[in-house]
């Protein structure tokens, strides 16, 4: 083509004939080679989950905690279990007190299935004497893990009380989030709870079945951030 003197390709590329059968082969080895893209992506997401599990089994393995009593140990023993049950609360949340008699009933419950339950306070300010208070007043009967420093809070990624993690002995999470929706809102309750969330994974994981709501939005109040 040309113009003013200039000459330029065309832009018009020659009629390319293919056959069915031909094409048929095309696509085959285009679909094959998507294939084995996604099997790749599926194997390394398999495997990345698997080590997030083992980072996670092993952090815990690992962690050393003191509980309200006094008493020191790390966490090995605790993953023996079928599945730990992580509770942060805080006597200052009136949210997380309103669900202590809860807590105390759903630990006797499924305590028969291996579940085992463990308070959980991430204020720097809490003392022991005043941890070992308040499990008194409420009359829980699990130990309460002293994390002033926040290790477990940061391990298990937990913000707000009360939030409970959930946890198999394979360091894989469960469940994680309310204990049921009671609380709409900061200053907005139901009567009673139209989904026990809590209640609900555990009696799927005391079954050995998949938790169908693994992860829901907690109402409470923050974790208090370390002072630096």
């Amino acid at each position: 083509m040309t113009m003013l003197g200039a000459t330029y390709p065309s832009l018009f590329l020659p009629m390319i004939t293919i056959t069915p059968a031909e094409l048929l082969i095309v696509l085959m080895k285009i679909s094959y080679r998507i294939a084995i893209f996604l099997a790749g992506m599926l194997l390394f997401m398999n495997d990345a989950s698997a080590m997030a599990k083992r980072s996670l089994a092993s952090a815990l393995r690992t962690a050393v905690y003191s509980t309200a009593n006094g008493s020191t140990d790390t966490l090995s023993s605790v993953l023996k279990q079928k599945a730990p049950v992580f509770v942060f609360f805080s006597s200052e949340c009136p949210i997380s007190n309103s669900y202590m008699p809860l807590l105390t009933r759903l630990s006797a419950e499924f305590a028969p299935s291996d579940i085992r339950f463990f308070g959980v306070i991430a204020d720097p300010d809490v003392t022991k004497e005043q941890a070992k208070k308040f499990a008194t007043d409420y009359a829980f009967p699990c130990d309460i893990l002293m994390d002033s420093k926040q290790e477990l809070a940061a391990l298990l990624k937990a913000h707000i009380t009360p939030e409970v993690v959930v946890i198999s002995g394979a360091g894989e999470i469960k469940y994680q989030g309310r204990i049921d929706d009671r609380y709409v809102a900061l200053g907005k309750g139901r009567v009673k709870a139209q989904h026990n969330d809590l209640h609900d994974a555990l009696t799927s994981i005391s079954k050995d079945k998949k938790v169908k709501n693994p992860k829901t939005k907690v109402i409470g109040c923050w974790i208090p951030k370390l002072s630096n």
